[in-house]
């Protein structure tokens, strides 16, 4: 039940990914009838916002690919040191769940110690529940090494939202709409971030697309002053 559970898991995410991508090759029929349908005023900026809208999913789906296979093969390469069966496979299912916020490492997690403690005998000779808690111990610091160095390198230019909002847009997404919700999540609310900023900004009198500050010059250093020097006089 449990490798059933976890193989539809994966081929559910694996299709959200595909269908995403797909919508994302056809975004250009979807921009031409929503300006179609836009009164004249507006169409430059609905053309701006839908072009956001692209960037947004775009950076989102490029982000978890690139977290997919680094976190894949580092699984991988980690369970196999520590002498874990099926150590490939559980790579190949942590990847597909990266796409899955806050509870897909979690799952990846909780699946690799439930091998250790059914393994009878691993290169430490360790009890399979001491071996379980090292193959947790592994999981937690992979998942620490995720949050902390691989998530704001990689999906750092992404979605820029506080994992709160996140954790809450996956539970009532996931609520209505299961899995499917669940693994789009993140980018709807984006997606709703952005034309929500852009119609409050325009029912308060704001600009939507304020122009970004200008950049302070660089300060000299401690210590260190120019040198000046007098003018040469003429003749």
């Amino acid at each position: 039940d449990l490798v059933g559970t976890t193989a539809r898991v994966v081929t559910q995410t694996v299709f959200a990914f595909v269908l995403a991508f797909y919508l994302l090759l056809d975004y250009r029929v979807v921009d031409r009838f929503v300006l179609s349908i836009t009164p004249a005023g507006y169409r430059s900026d609905i053309q701006r916002l839908l072009q956001q809208t692209l960037l947004a999913w775009q950076a989102f789906l490029r982000g978890q690919v690139v977290l997919g296979l680094v976190v894949g093969l580092a699984t991988a390469a980690v369970l196999g040191i520590l002498g874990l069966r099926f150590a490939l496979g559980l790579g190949v299912i942590a990847g597909p769940l990266e796409f899955i916020p806050v509870f897909g490492p979690v799952i990846a997690t909780a699946l690799a110690v439930l091998v250790a403690l059914f393994q009878s005998a691993n290169w430490w000779g360790l009890a399979p529940w001491a071996f379980a808690v090292a193959v947790l111990i592994a999981g937690v610091v992979i998942q620490q090494v995720e949050n902390h160095v691989l998530v704001p390198r990689i999906m750092s230019r992404s979605l820029d939202m506080h994992p709160v909002a996140v954790l809450i847009a996956v539970l009532v997404a996931g609520s209505v709409l299961g899995l499917l919700g669940v693994l789009l999540a993140a980018p709807a609310l984006a997606t709703l971030r952005i034309w929500v900023g852009y119609t409050y900004s325009k029912v308060v009198g704001l600009d939507p697309w304020p122009a970004p500050a200008p950049e302070a010059p660089p300060t000299p250093p401690p210590g260190r002053r120019g040198v000046r020097f007098p003018a040469r006089r003429a003749g």
